[in-house]
């Protein structure tokens, strides 16, 4: 076992037979798509009220629907099932 951890100076943990057990990479990109979703609930209100002119509570509707969008795919994430 050499300084890394791995042996014969693999340090590349994909390679690893269980890496996608542990790791659960396809509930790890609905976390990215969430907090991408979160980030764009905010982004987007600011775009619908200041340069498409729309009101206020029609942005700030739009912005909670995509913000709890994107929550809900962060809670699936979460607590799925685990393949």
């Amino acid at each position: 076992m050499n300084s890394n951890g791995g042996e014969n100076g693999s340090n590349n943990r994909s390679d690893h037979p269980l890496w996608y057990q542990r790791h659960h990479t396809q509930l790890l990109l609905y976390i990215a798509a969430s907090f991408a979703l979160v980030g764009l609930g905010g982004l987007l209100k600011g775009v619908l009220f200041e340069f498409l002119r729309v009101s206020i509570f029609e942005a700030g509707f739009v912005a909670v629907l995509v913000t709890a969008t994107g929550m809900l795919s962060l809670f699936y994430a979460l607590y799925a099932p685990k393949p």
